[in-house]
């Protein structure tokens, strides 16, 4: 539901979709005997993993005269998702709320909100809305 009203909104306005994911760095810390030290690297996999995932969804999505295009991050949601938005010159932000947590301790609502105060466009959200499943006893009706 979410990618049709993004798909519906950008052709009323005329403008195009861009799917962003960020993937956080992998965070650690290393003892060398003056001190732990804080490191991070990028998460290579799960980058890889993440952009197939998004041109999927876009080919699942979007009709083929809509412009749109994927794009996978590695950093901080919020700084990630606001530098993106200055770069690429974003004219509306939309994220979808479904109260899961990007990490386990910031919940989705803070990350929105964090998003909100960080970038000049306006930001649209979107309540994520659980499918029904069939149970496994109901039949397809014909």
């Amino acid at each position: 539901a979410a990618f049709h009203k993004d798909s519906t909104l950008a052709r009323q306005t005329g403008g195009g979709i861009i799917l962003l994911h960020v993937v956080e760095p992998i965070r650690y810390v290393h003892d060398f005997g003056y001190g732990p030290v804080q490191r991070q690297r990028t998460h290579v996999p799960a980058i890889r993993l993440a952009g197939g995932r998004l041109l999927a969804l876009g080919r699942k999505h979007f009709t083929a005269g809509q412009p749109w295009s994927a794009a996978v991050r590695s950093g901080t949601v919020c700084e990630e998702i606001a530098k993106a938005a200055r770069e690429l010159g974003i004219t509306m932000i939309v994220l979808p709320t479904r109260g899961q947590a990007p990490t386990a301790s910031a919940p989705a609502e803070t990350m929105v909100s964090r998003v909100i105060r960080k970038v000049s466009c306006p930001v649209l959200t979107l309540k994520h809305s659980p499918r029904r499943r069939r149970s496994a006893d109901a039949q397809p009706t014909r």
